[in-house]
């Protein structure tokens, strides 16, 4: 058993009793287990004792993403907290498997490094655990090793540090089935309890592993009996004088449920709201059923979803309250005063408030599971998807397309420009970014404005695709300036990848496809853009030049501006003349063609050059005068959203906030559906923590080998198999426009 100090736990990680991080500033981190022993270099702060290298399973922080691959980490391992602290280091990432905030914190509790490398490298293990939690059933495993020792099953009753025991978050395990004997030791303080002559027995991650109720039956698993228990941690066992209710289980309450939308009586006020957490509070009697419940409106008395200095879910300030469950009565309310109608109750019993103003993107650091779940997002309603996919990844969590949202009319304009933005202002995005829910009525109202103003017909029920719906809304009605003014003298709202087929390339980038496209093309963007949409080579819903994709998170345009400095593709320095016979014969990419004076002479004295014609560059007056006292810059765009396609249904990978530590979120507004025919569908959020592995050198590496894409995760094949049109945003040039 390790044990710790409760100071030292602290210094390790500042988590309350749920495991949620207090220190706002730290969710900015990108979390990691290293994989192997490597040597680090140090960037700032000192050590007492010389150190320098980082051994296989030793968890730390990266705190920025090098342009050159290199990761500035924080070593957080809580074995050398006190020897690593208050220093940042060099590592390649490469060592490194990246992991989710609450994997990473599970993994602390964990003493074997090579236990957490096994459990860190396994992904789709590690899917399976971020997705366990209160009441769920597990199988806890007397040895680690899947083909050894025996399965007990168990409930998990409570998920949190223990500092008696260590550091990280441990498993507060209810034993199911026979057992005769196991050695107690009693902690000073109870955790959760039991029921009368139950066992309580407190695990790290690597002695349990998740399990499908509807395919076990607990009782009939166990027939032996539980004599010794050699790998938990510590075992609690705590009676309560209750008769064996479990209150874990959903049929305790009825037809409610996390997610249900709800009316409770708080004093003399009706309230409305969705239940966002149901179980039992510390210092309540186990069998009364409390609910946590996210408010529409602000209460007095709400929190941000804190009960007693204890997190159970994250919501706005004065939103959360706790209530007992019997308070809480489903409602079907539409909006106040306003009656029911049969044609609303197709698309649930969800509020569905217009929200006027201005409202802010959305912006996460760390974990997202806490906004994430069903009922989220846009929902969808009758071939509605190529809509919902784009406007979500167009809104939520950017603000680089709000000028649509805010462009006073002019003469130009038609006569329902005010009504066509107010709703996709006030009943779409605003809705969105404050409630994270938009009901499908309220996308059909202006699905509606766009039948009746484009020149494009069947928006309101037939399938379409999002540039059809780009066109309608923004080029047509909105009438907004466009994104792209290419050199050709054309504007465009986005950019069509044209390209001859490379049979050489199993996996190519959207960024080598993008300087492929404009070499061909022979134009330039006149200017760096706010927003680059970028649609694949790809014609109809089926027929794909290639297989896989792989996005870009970082797109460099720097050679496809003109006359914007560019750099000499030998040497490094200015480039003034550029041969597009040169293309990929000194380097790789557009940025093979640009050369000074010196290295083209060079470069075109060989034999096989020699008729090579190279052309003029625009050099900016201001920076060839200081080209020897700066570095040519290179311009950047970052990926924000991947729309993606299959068998008709459009869905979306969405950068929930800025920067390269961003998470990352699947949205389909069609996720799941209740009732048949009379029903509706029920849009969900899911957290894709993998999803920056997929797009990088090492992801690319493993699909390079890879002989059968099923093989694939699921979003992973949806995201490389399926990408449709991929938005990039320019931070910098978004700041003045």
């Amino acid at each position: 058993m390790r044990r710790a100090s409760v100071a030292a736990f602290n210094n390790f990680h500042n988590m309350d009793k749920r495991g949620n991080d207090k220190n706002a500033e730290r969710s900015n981190v990108i979390h990691y287990v290293a994989k192997k022993t490597t040597l680090l270099n140090r960037i700032s702060g000192s050590c007492d004792v010389n150190i320098s290298k980082l051994r296989a399973g030793m968890l730390v922080e990266a705190v920025e993403v090098l342009r050159d691959g290199g990761l500035r980490i924080r070593v957080t391992d809580p074995a050398g907290a006190d020897v690593w602290k208050n220093t940042e280091w060099l590592c390649h990432r490469y060592d490194l498997v990246p992991v989710s905030s609450i994997m990473w914190q599970y993994l602390a509790a964990v003493a074997s490094p090579q236990e957490r490398v096994k459990l860190a490298t396994d992904k789709q293990l590690c899917k399976e655990l971020n997705d366990i939690k209160l009441n769920s059933k597990v199988l806890l495993q007397n040895d680690p090793a899947p083909s050894s020792g025996e399965l007990i099953s168990a409930v998990i009753k409570y998920i949190g540090p223990v500092p008696e025991l260590g550091f990280g978050l441990y498993f507060g395990l209810e034993i199911l089935g026979n057992r005769h004997s196991i050695q107690n030791v009693e902690l000073t303080q109870k955790y959760f309890t039991t029921p009368a002559q139950g066992i309580g027995i407190f695990v790290d991650l690597s002695n349990i592993r998740p399990c499908k109720t509807d395919l076990l039956d607990f009782g009939e698993l166990e027939r032996g009996n539980i004599d010794i228990i050699d790998n938990v941690t510590s075992v609690c066992n705590v009676p309560v004088n209750n008769e064996s209710q479990n209150v874990g289980h959903a049929d305790k309450f009825g037809e409610l449920h996390i997610g249900s939308y709800v009316e409770i009586q708080l004093g003399s006020s009706r309230n409305y709201g969705f239940i966002r957490w149901i179980g039992a509070l510390p210092g309540i009697p186990p069998e009364k059923l409390i609910a946590g419940v996210e408010l529409e409106d602000e209460h007095p008395q709400g929190t941000d979803g804190a009960c007693n200095n204890v997190r159970y879910f994250h919501c706005k300030p004065h939103r959360a309250v706790f209530v007992d469950i019997n308070q809480c009565h489903s409602h079907n309310r539409i909006d106040d005063g306003e009656p029911k109608k049969m044609e609303f109750d197709k698309f649930g019993s969800t509020g569905n408030s217009v929200v006027a103003g201005m409202v802010r993107p959305i912006s996460v650091k760390g974990d997202l599971e806490t906004i994430c779940g069903k009922y989220r997002g846009i929902q969808g309603h009758h071939n509605s998807c190529y809509l919902d996919a784009t406007l979500f990844s167009m809104f939520t969590f950017t603000n680089v397309f709000d000028s649509l949202l805010f462009r006073p009319p002019n003469e130009k304009d038609c006569a329902q420009y005010e009504e066509v933005q107010r709703v996709l202002r006030e009943e779409i995005v605003n809705p969105l970014r404050k409630n994270l829910f938009v009901r499908a009525d309220r996308v059909m109202k202006l699905r509606t404005l766009l039948e009746k103003l484009s020149s494009i017909s069947g928006l309101t029920s037939e399938e379409k695709d999002p540039e059809e719906f780009l066109t309608s809304l923004v080029a047509q009605i909105l009438n907004a300036e466009p994104f792209l003014k290419l050199s050709s003298g054309q504007d465009a709202y986005h950019y069509q990848l044209f390209v001859e087929k490379d049979d050489h390339l199993n996996l190519p980038t959207v960024q080598q496809l993008l300087e492929q496209s404009f070499l061909t093309s022979d134009i330039r963007l006149k200017e760096v853009p706010s927003c680059l949409i970028i649609q694949m080579p790809r014609f109809g819903k089926s027929f794909k030049m290639y297989q896989k994709i792989q996005p870009s998170q970082l797109l460099d345009v720097t050679d496809i501006i003109e006359d914007s400095p560019r750099q000499c593709t030998v040497c490094g320095k200015l480039a003034e003349f550029e041969c597009k016979e040169c293309y990929g014969q000194c380097g790789v990419g557009l940025e093979s063609i640009a050369f000074c004076v010196k290295c083209l002479e060079k470069v075109h004295s060989h034999e096989k050059r020699k008729s090579h014609k190279a052309k003029k560059l625009t050099v900016p007056i201001e920076f060839a005068i200081l080209q020897e006292h700066c570095p040519v810059p290179r311009l950047y765009m970052e990926l924000s959203a991947v729309v993606c396609i299959e068998t008709s249904h459009y869905v979306s990978f969405v950068k929930c906030g800025s920067g390269s530590d961003a998470p990352w979120c699947f949205f389909d507004s069609m996720a799941d559906r209740k009732g048949e025919q009379n029903g509706y569908n029920i849009p969900e959020m899911v957290p894709c923590p993998d999803f920056p592995y997929w797009l990088s050198e090492d992801g690319a590496h493993y699909l390079a080998e890879l002989t059968d894409d099923r093989q694939l995760p699921e979003h992973a094949k949806r995201l490389l198999c399926d990408a449709y049109m991929c938005m990039y945003q320019s931070p910098d040039v978004m700041m003045y426009r």
